[in-house]
């Protein structure tokens, strides 16, 4: 009936020769806590698409979630005023990997910045799940992110959902985390980003300019083709700074990855600088770029695993780490224009068939200064300088690997 009645009104001002003016959409409401909600999470449930959310000066104990209904909601600090949102929600270990959302974004255009965000005060034995998002275009940056709680505890910091769990399609495309500190006060490991597996959305997802720093188990990881590492500081004390894998099982749909960009990091104090690829063997990688990233001081400064890829290492700082600059077992691959020196193992060290590797500087390396392993096969060494390597500037095991071709070094 009220349909029918706006109808017969718009045809009687049309007989009259008035002018129908279309009903104007309401402006973008600004919403401001405490002052018109007590709490953010009562603000989220007010507002409506494209709305800001102001938040006035103290600290919010609270978990948040932004339905999909929420779309273009900014949430930020009032000016000048210093915020601090609070997680509550933890897991015990023995759920692992069940995630419980601190902040549960759904809702596309999201972002949130300017605050300090804390874990929960994790118990021993527990973790949290810090953010936990699915939407296009979401934007978190200049926040500070604090894990804490007990050395035995854990937390994730931004973690995305992962394809055909829970139902959800997780196309995170234009995902774009930015210019964060992410920091730990307890001595216990925290993942800094988690991009998990997906299978729809082919938009690029940006993780740049952030530092991290503490006791980090994973500075930055992909399991998603088409991303961005860029700009990041990665100072941690513990096991992966970049990772490039799919964790997936075989059996799923697809673990392949591909366009995936790794530049301009500063990496140093781990285990694994960066690490590419599946320790099965069995992933496809092919368009990965790691170039102009600074790589030192870790156990290992570069490894490449998965054997079925199509990698460029080039125009990287490789030095003074423990083990090998650069590990290769992928084929393939193209290894070029690198500074790799003074590292406690080989300066590069291949495993892997058919792989390019030239107009690299190579010195002063404990290992070897480029080492072809028994496994290698058909590669090719060309153009390197090469000067100071403890155990040799070549090593080549010939009755293992007679294809390879090495000369002009």
């Amino acid at each position: 009936m009220k349909k029918l009645a706006i109808l017969g009104i718009v045809a009687l001002l049309l007989a009259m020769g008035l002018a129908v003016v279309a009903p104007v959409s309401a402006a973008p409401d600004i919403i401001e806590v405490p002052d018109d909600y007590g709490t953010i999470q009562a603000a989220i449930d007010a507002a409506s698409t494209d709305d800001t959310i102001i938040v006035h000066a103290g600290t919010y104990t609270e978990d948040l979630t932004i339905s999909a209904a929420k779309t273009n909601l900014e949430l930020k600090p009032a000016d000048g005023d210093a915020v601090t949102i609070q997680g509550v929600a933890t897991e015990p270990w023995a759920n692992f990997p069940l995630a419980t959302p601190n902040i549960e974004i759904l809702a596309s255009g999201v972002k949130i910045h300017g605050f300090t965000i804390e874990s929960p005060i994790v118990a021993a034995d527990s973790y949290s799940s810090g953010i936990v998002l699915d939407g296009e275009d979401i934007e978190i940056y200049d926040n500070w992110f604090v894990s804490q709680g007990a050395v035995t505890g854990g937390w994730v910091v931004i973690q995305t959902y992962r394809d055909h769990v829970l139902g959800y399609d997780s196309d995170i495309s234009g995902l774009n985390i930015h210019d964060n500190d992410f920091s730990e006060t307890s001595g216990g490991l925290y993942v800094g980003v988690f991009i998990n597996h997906t299978l729809t959305g082919t938009g690029t997802v940006y993780v740049e300019d952030n530092t991290f720093s503490g006791s980090i188990y994973q500075g930055i990881v992909t399991e998603r083709s088409n991303t961005t590492i860029k700009g990041n500081t990665i100072d941690g004390s513990s096991v992966y700074g970049i990772i490039v894998m799919d964790w997936g099982t075989d059996t799923e749909t697809s673990r392949d990855q591909n366009n995936v960009e790794i530049t301009r990091n500063d990496i140093s104090g781990f285990t694994k600088g960066i690490l590419i690829g599946h320790s099965s063997g069995t992933q496809v990688l092919s368009n990965i770029s790691v170039h102009k990233n600074t790589v030192d001081d870790n156990g290992i400064g570069i490894q490449v695993r998965s054997s079925d890829t199509d990698v460029a290492i080039h125009h990287n700082d490789v030095t003074n780490n423990d083990g090998d600059g650069i590990s290769l077992a992928g084929d393939s691959d193209s290894i070029h224009h690198n500074t790799v020196t003074d590292n406690g193992g080989d300066g590069i060290s291949v495993a892997g068939d058919s792989d390019s590797i030239h107009h690299n500087t190579v010195t002063d390396n404990l290992g070897y200064g480029i080492h072809l392993t028994a496994t290698s096969n058909g590669n090719t060494v060309h153009h390197n300088t090469l000067s100071g390597n403890a155990a040799g500037n070549i090593g080549e095991i010939q009755d293992d690997g007679p294809n390879n071709k090495v000369f002009k070094n």
